[in-house]
């Protein structure tokens, strides 16, 4: 299970420069659970997951993804 936290989203600028575009909290997740964020309101937005590392020790889990956002 992951724990709560905030989620903040990011995207570069015509110029290549980091702009924070939004955020949310999520609740306690299970494993290969799903998460919906609310950071504004758009209906063509796609997201894509890849999990980077997974890391498990004793009762600590630490997964590491890579979540691709684009805009259609």
């Amino acid at each position: 299970m992951l724990s709560v936290g905030t989620v903040r989203i990011y995207t570069d600028d015509t110029q290549g420069r980091r702009q924070f575009i939004g955020e949310d909290r999520i609740n306690h997740i299970p494993k290969d659970g799903e998460v919906s964020l609310k950071v504004r309101e758009a209906f063509d937005i796609v997201a894509e997951r890849t999990q980077l590392d997974f890391v498990q020790r004793t009762s600590k889990v630490t997964v590491k993804y890579k979540i691709r956002v684009t805009w259609r």
